[in-house]
């Protein structure tokens, strides 16, 4: 008979989850026990690391004070710099940093009145030791040492190194080596600057020109000395230096992040020429009587026509030129941007090398506005002679705008004197052609004298020639030359008798490479002040009669400087606000593939009475003409920063597209005065036009003569002789 017997079991899944729990439950123990192993492990470091440096402070102490320092270090001693022992299976690093300490308690070497001559009054040294085992941290025990009986400095001086960036500012933590083998011991310092960017090297031993210098950072360019009368640079402008006995050595370093530029050979067609070889210089110098530049190197561009320098080029103005014998199947045409070519620090930029094929005979023209020095576009330039005959047009140049006297409520720009919108705080009809701060209920006048008449003529002050007929004033023409030095002046053009504190001059004129000198007088004439064309005065000697004065002079007595229209703007009592906005009607390019170049803006300075960068710009790019938002950005490409200088590089991002406004920010600290602007543009172009420039090719060896036109400028002619120039810059003129 069988007996039936029941038996209770796991199905797999009732397994699996035991399983399951059970490796959860492992893993965790595993885990409390790694830490609690890593948790005393590093304990147990920190113990062992403690003690070293213990026993590093120890070792110190029972060493003579003169041999206190490291051996790769300042003060010179017999510690090593650096050292590694291994304990308990744990590898460490004892690092040994000693310092010298001025005491302000016996005056400091860095006081005006009596300063300490003998400033290494005790030494500092910390000792650091470090390890990577279990998460890795450090200690760190700092002691000092002070020498027995009274402080010497026999045959040694001082040693301060400030370093600082491209706008002055001072860089902490930045590297610096000092070394000099002429003594003995060598010197050998690698250290850092403080927070201020100072570094303070006390007792080192006197020599003369042999300390070599080098300042940098990681990332950063790097600034040097360098020894006297080598034959490759006999005067280097920042020599090695030179310690005197119980004296104070102060030396500063110019740094700043590195740029990356990338350069390429291309035709005008933006097609990549290969292996073109070329010069790319510097207009830093590092020797001078000869001129010896930081940096000048010949370049090659690769296969396809490119060169980078990628994160390794130092701020600074760069010109380039193709190597004659190795690049002689090719002309350079032009470049783009316009050269020289300014880099900024921490910046990214392409830069253009426009190729055309060798010719033994081409003539590159380069237009130029005589006011701003910058590329026109579209001027038309034709070179001919019998049996040649050729019209180019300037293939880029810039966006302008030089009158906003018709206001705001402009969306496009279409009405040249017309713009989008400002705060109310913005003044651009009081003297047209000029954008201020609203003066709030200051009256004002303005004037101008064009010289068709002489109704204002001073006849008893004048003794240039007030041409009516010319309707102009320059220096008077006698006996076939003109007068060296002439004085031209007016009555008083103003009617009302009102006291004016302020006032401003503007000038039309051509100067012919002489001088014009401008002045005001608000009281009759008894008290004139030299003044700068479009910067407010402020009168010394206020009054209610307004005249002013030119004095010319000419270092050529064939050629005078000649005045063709004199503006005047006052204003007698009141105050500005202290912010004011303006933003530009859109621009639009034409083309989506553009560079932007640079912004300009004139005056390029401001009077300093209204405070630091009260005249600044943001600009906003948009690949359509109706964007959501115009979103403003400064030169690092953020809303946080503003252009505040003219002739600044606008930032890549804005690379390609079409669309452009601007937004102007006047501010002032001092009610009295205002920042003002009368011409602002934006230089651009297509990526590989050539701004401002023509290139004709292939030429005769012969004479020919050129023609340049252009809306709203002097056109100019004049004969060439392509055989001897291959290059010439033209300036143009403004028409009246």
């Amino acid at each position: 008979m069988f007996k039936n017997f029941n038996f209770s079991g796991f199905s797999l899944i009732e397994l699996l989850v035991t399983i399951g729990i059970l490796m959860i439950t492992m893993l965790s123990i595993y885990g409390m026990f790694d830490m609690a192993r890593k948790t005393l492990g590093a304990s147990k470091a920190k113990i062992i690391a403690t003690q070293l440096a213990n026993q590093q402070i120890e070792i110190i102490r029972n060493l003579p004070y003169a041999k206190i320092g490291t051996t790769e270090g300042w003060p010179h001693g017999e510690i090593p710099s650096s050292q590694k022992i291994t304990k308990n299976g744990i590898e460490f690093t004892i690092q040994t940093n000693p310092t010298y300490i001025d005491d302000a308690f016996d005056r400091l070497a860095t006081d005006v009145i009596n300063p300490d001559t003998t400033p290494s009054d005790y030494k500092k040294i910390e000792v650091k030791v470090s390890w990577n085992k279990f998460s890795g941290k450090s200690v760190s025990l700092i002691s000092t040492f002070s020498p027995k009986g009274i402080e010497s400095a026999s045959n040694t001086g001082t040693l301060f190194v400030t370093v600082f960036d491209a706008n002055g500012i001072n860089v902490p933590e930045a590297s610096v080596s000092v070394n000099n083998t002429d003594v003995i011991p060598n010197i050998l310092i690698n250290s850092q600057t403080n927070n201020e960017g100072l570094l303070q090297l006390f007792s080192l031993p006197v020599s003369t020109g042999k300390y070599h210098i080098v300042a940098t950072k990681n990332g950063f360019s790097t600034d040097y000395t360098l020894p006297s009368n080598p034959p490759s640079n006999p005067n280097p402008i920042k020599p090695d230096a030179t310690i005197l006995e119980n004296k104070v050595t102060s030396i500063s370093f110019s740094i700043d992040k590195l740029t990356t530029l990338n350069i390429y050979s291309v035709n005008e067609n933006c097609q990549s020429i290969g292996n073109a070889n070329f010069n790319f210089q510097g207009a830093k110098l590092i020797g001078a009587d000869p001129n010896v530049y930081k940096y000048s190197q010949n370049l090659i561009t690769d296969s396809f026509g490119k060169f980078i320098f990628n994160n390794n080029l130092e701020w600074d103005t760069y010109t380039t030129n193709l190597i004659p014998l190795i690049s002689d199947n090719y002309n350079l045409a032009g470049t783009n941007p316009f050269q020289p070519l300014g880099i900024q620090p921490n910046t990214t930029q392409d830069f253009y090398l426009i190729l055309k094929p060798k010719t033994d005979n081409n003539l590159s023209v380069i237009v130029k506005d005589a006011g701003s020095n910058q590329p026109l576009s579209e001027a038309q330039v034709r070179l001919y002679k019998t049996g040649y005959d050729e019209t180019k047009i300037t293939g880029c140049g810039v966006l302008r705008q030089t009158n906003w006297q018709g206001g705001s409520s402009q969306e496009n720009f279409i009405d040249q004197t017309k713009y989008f919108s400002d705060n109310g705080n913005i003044d651009t009809t009081t003297t047209p052609g000029d954008v201020f701060l609203t003066s709030e209920g200051k009256p004002t006048d303005h004037f101008k004298e064009e010289f068709e008449n002489d109704a204002y003529k001073d006849a008893t002050q004048t003794t240039g020639e007030w041409n009516i007929q010319e309707h102009e004033a320059k220096l008077k023409y006698e006996n076939g030359k003109y007068h060296s030095s002439d004085t031209i002046q007016s009555l008083k053009v103003n009617t009302s008798n009102r006291t004016i504190e302020h006032a401003t001059i503007a000038i039309q004129k051509k100067i012919n490479g002489q001088t014009i000198d401008l002045f005001l007088s608000a009281d009759g004439g008894n008290h004139f002040e030299l003044v700068s064309p479009g910067q407010s005065i402020k009168f010394t000697n206020p009054g209610y009669d307004l005249r002013w004065k030119a004095i010319l002079r000419t270092d050529n007595l064939q050629k005078t400087p000649v005045i063709e229209k004199i503006s005047l703007n006052w204003k007698f009592s009141g105050t500005y606000p202290m912010l004011g906005e303006l933003i530009s009607s859109t621009f639009d390019l034409g083309n989506s593939r553009v560079d932007y170049g640079n912004i300009f803006w004139q005056p390029e300075t401001q009077i300093p009475n209204c405070g630091t960068n009260c005249l600044k710009f943001q600009i906003a790019t948009s690949p359509t003409i109706s964007p959501a938002t115009w979103e403003f950005k400064g030169p690092d490409g953020t809303a946080n920063t503003y252009y505040t200088n003219s002739n600044t590089t606008i930032n890549i991002i804005h690379r390609d597209f079409r669309y452009f406004r601007y937004k102007a920010f006047l501010s002032t600290q001092d009610a009295d005065y205002s920042p003002t602007f009368s011409d602002l543009f934006i230089s651009f172009v297509t990526v590989c036009s050539l701004p401002g420039q023509v290139f004709f090719s292939p030429l005769q060896s012969d004479i020919y003569t050129l023609e340049i036109n252009m809306q709203g400028y002097q056109s100019i002619k004049e004969t060439i002789d392509v055989s001897l120039i291959k290059k010439i810059e033209i300036p143009l003129s403004k028409s009246e």
